[in-house]
């Protein structure tokens, strides 16, 4: 499956954000804040919230992926196998992901919230 996928527990314990989405595009979000913008024949778009002090689970990005930050990124950022990142941007930048298998930690004290998009290439 393409897509997102948050997290290792059960999908019983995931929100589904994408049902009936064309393609292999089907995301399961263990973060019920995340929101699914659009899905199309050229991409995918979703929000994605981290709240303040906060961590994400071990997860995983199976497809490349470009990243709108509408909040300032101060993240540490811990990819499986690798050592921790420290990773910080302004509010309004933007970044090219490739696939990926990381953890993530909200090191800011507000809410963060990205936009993800996903091409369907």
């Amino acid at each position: 499956m393409g897509g997102v996928v948050y997290g290792t527990r059960s999908t019983s314990a995931y929100t589904t954000l994408a049902a009936g989405l064309r393609g292999n595009h089907g995301i399961l979000c263990w973060n019920p804040l995340c929101r699914l913008i659009c899905s199309s024949a050229v991409c995918l778009a979703l929000t994605v919230p981290l709240l303040a002090n906060s961590r994400e689970p071990l997860h995983e990005h199976s497809l490349d992926r470009v990243v709108v930050y509408l909040t300032a990124l101060d993240f540490q950022i811990d990819p499986e196998g690798k050592q921790p990142e420290h990773s910080v941007l302004p509010a309004g930048s933007l970044a090219w992901g490739v696939p990926a298998r990381h953890t993530e930690h909200n090191l800011s004290d507000q809410t963060f919230e990205a936009i993800v998009i996903e091409p369907k290439y």
